[in-house]
């Protein structure tokens, strides 16, 4: 645990949490242990997606832990950094900067978590293709069992360059990138 950032949640914080959040952490600790998630227990930081605009246009970063942390490509040029106390130097980050309004050609920054990408969601994609697919409302017919909310019937094929323009989200109030207005929404 030590190589992780970690935090053990305490009843008052599990009881400052609303009825979404403690369905989410219930329902992802049922998949992978069985057993419902509550005080006393641990979040561990294993991958995580930053979305922020300090620039006109949304930058996706992804980081995710790692156990050889200094070896591949993401790990070339890391900087030093002694003054970060804790495990993160157990972490590597990737970065989606300058996510174009009407992307020309194949010119999309791709940034891609392999946990999160690779192991949480069903089917490969990258930090663009699926938040550009955030809007209310979610699609007009609810996914199938087993589907995330970005597979929509709308626009079925994952991997297709999708711009704002796109007809199949058209008919979409669009987020500005951002799944947690459509999922935090009234239906």
């Amino acid at each position: 645990m030590d190589e992780f950032y970690f935090h053990k949640v305490t009843q008052a914080e599990w009881d400052s949490f609303d009825e979404a959040d403690k369905a989410v952490l219930s329902a992802a600790s049922y998949w992978a242990y069985g057993q419902l998630f509550g005080p006393g227990d641990y979040l561990v930081t294993i991958a995580m997606h930053v979305n922020t605009k300090e620039i006109p246009t949304w930058a996706l970063q992804s980081a995710w832990w790692s156990d050889e942390p200094n070896t591949g490509q993401y790990a070339k040029d890391r900087p030093s950094l002694p003054q970060a106390k804790g495990p993160w130097a157990h972490y590597l980050l990737v970065d989606g900067y300058g996510i174009p309004t009407k992307p020309k050609g194949d010119t999309l920054p791709v940034a891609t978590n392999p946990y999160i990408e690779l192991v949480i969601h069903p089917v490969g994609t990258d930090c663009n293709n699926c938040h550009i697919r955030a809007g209310w409302p979610p699609h007009s017919k609810p996914p199938k069992p087993g589907e995330s909310s970005y597979q929509i019937p709308d626009c079925p094929k994952l991997l297709e360059k999708l711009t704002p323009d796109s007809a199949c989200l058209q008919p979409l109030t669009r987020t500005d990138f951002q799944w947690i207005i459509t999922d935090r929404a009234l239906k």
